[in-house]
């Protein structure tokens, strides 16, 4: 044999592959004989703490809740085809519609046309993507899931405004629409927390506002859930807000408290549209009872300001002798559109787990400040709605569910109504008095993120497979 450095040039270069090749024959001896190599991609999800028992709350004095059911993550939705990608036969739609019937959506499409209304939308063929594409245009959106989860689909679940469903049931390829009045709601309520205060060290304390009932919504099962396991409990206030309580005794930097919710609601539409001030008569409200509990809610609070001369001043300026209640909210709504820009940043920060407190008071700001500042989110928009109704002597309360901060007024002989209604919401808190009552506090000033903030829903239809 010719040694190897006594040749030169491509015979050379020739000969050292073919050596290579016979001590590594293929990639796959190179990756330890395996068939077929790893792809890179993202990790699954870790589980947090799977077979950790779940923490009974204990009984506490006024403790209230939904009847029991079975623990655990909501079951996954319904299908949103019959199997094998069968038609909806008419006999199926018709029992849907009949068991639908009880609100008036032709009405309401001309009454409250931005009302958020679940449909139910039968097609005359699968969906492809270019007929999703065509209803988004229309602002008819899926709202069990993704876009991609519908192709090919015969039916499904969307969302639109009330004044699009003329149009929807209109549109080629349409075979039926139907709005929903009543369904059930199951999802998972998801609110983390991460201590950031340089150097703390020692107990603090959080309350936290889970699922509650609200107008329309009544909460048939729950399920509190909580990382690091430790000993809490839920108890309900007289505003029904359904707080859970927990401790960490030796908290410190970097430490986090994970709560999550399941839940199941029934959700009745037109109990719901009971309670939009949209829905209420075009007439002045009767002057309230000093005796009736109600008339708590006039009066100022630390946040809630109609005495403040900057909220007087406006209320005289845009409502002036103006008292039915919605013509009263349609100018306040008017005034803040036009003049009060919407905070994305703050919007951002929060929603992405950036956003760090001291206090969750410090999220609202109150009316003086959002007129001196001329930009605002929900949190303190609503704070401005309430000062404006009591300085006109119209009683009103801050709400909230999960992603919006809104306003509730009181109408003698008609109860508490809302100017924000949505079937599919979350509800979390509402004032218990005159005083705003943020929906998380820990007892401590210490900085805190709320690292996580999040929802999500499916809506479940009684004879949908």
């Amino acid at each position: 044999m010719r040694r190897l450095d006594s040749i030169t040039g491509p015979v050379r270069i020739i000969l050292l592959l073919g050596l290579l090749a016979g001590l590594f024959p293929s990639g796959a001896a190179w990756a330890g004989q395996s068939k077929t190599l790893p792809i890179p991609g993202p990790k699954p999800p870790a589980v947090e703490n799977p077979k950790a028992p779940l923490v009974p709350p204990p009984k506490a004095p006024r403790e209230t809740g939904p009847a029991k059911g079975k623990a655990g993550v909501p079951e996954a939705g319904p299908p949103l085809a019959l199997p094998g990608g069968e038609f909806p036969p008419p006999e199926l739609l018709d029992r849907i519609a009949r068991d639908q019937a009880g609100v008036d959506f032709k009405r309401l499409s001309k009454t409250y046309p931005s009302f958020k209304t679940v449909v139910l939308v039968a097609f005359d063929q699968g969906l492809e993507f270019d007929r999703l594409l065509r209803l988004r245009g229309l602002e008819v959106y899926p709202v069990n899931g993704a876009e991609v989860d519908y192709l090919g689909r015969t039916y499904g679940l969307f969302h639109t405004r009330a004044g699009n469903l003329p149009r929807l049931k209109r549109t080629a390829g349409v075979r039926a629409a139907i709005p929903l009045s009543r369904f059930r709601m199951q999802g998972l309520y998801r609110v983390h927390f991460k201590i950031v205060e340089p150097g703390f060290s020692g107990r603090l304390a959080f309350s936290v506002t889970a699922p509650r009932e609200s107008f329309g919504k009544k909460l048939l099962r729950t399920k509190s859930y909580i990382h690091p396991q430790k000993p809490y409990r839920i108890w309900e206030d007289g505003a029904g807000n359904r707080w859970l309580e927990t401790v960490l005794e030796e908290a410190g930097e970097g430490d986090q408290l994970k709560l999550d919710f399941s839940f199941l609601y029934q959700v009745e539409v037109g109990e719901l549209l009971d309670h939009a001030i949209l829905a209420t008569p075009a007439r002045v409200s009767p002057e309230i009872d000093p005796l009736d509990p109600a008339a708590a809610f006039l009066g100022p609070g630390e946040k809630i300001t109609p005495q403040a001369e900057e909220v007087a001043a406006l209320a005289g300026e845009i409502l002036g002798e103006e008292r039915v209640p919605r013509r009263v909210w349609a100018r306040i709504f008017k005034f803040i559109k036009d003049n009060i820009p919407y905070d994305h940043k703050k919007r951002a920060e929060f929603f992405g787990g950036r956003k760090v407190y001291k206090s969750m008071a410090q999220m609202y700001d109150p009316p003086e400040v959002i007129l001196a500042k001329r930009v605002g989110a929900c949190p303190e928009t609503c704070l401005l709605e309430a000062s404006l109704f009591r300085a006109v002597g119209i009683p009103a309360r801050t709400a909230g569910r999960w992603a919006h901060f809104f306003t509730e007024i009181y109408i003698p002989g008609r109860g508490w109504v809302s100017t924000s209604v949505t079937p599919t919401g979350i509800p979390l808190i509402r004032d218990a008095d005159a005083e705003h009552l943020p929906f998380v506090s820990w007892d401590r000033e210490v900085a805190v993120r709320t690292s996580r903030w999040t929802g999500e829903v499916r809506i479940k239809v009684r004879g949908l497979p």
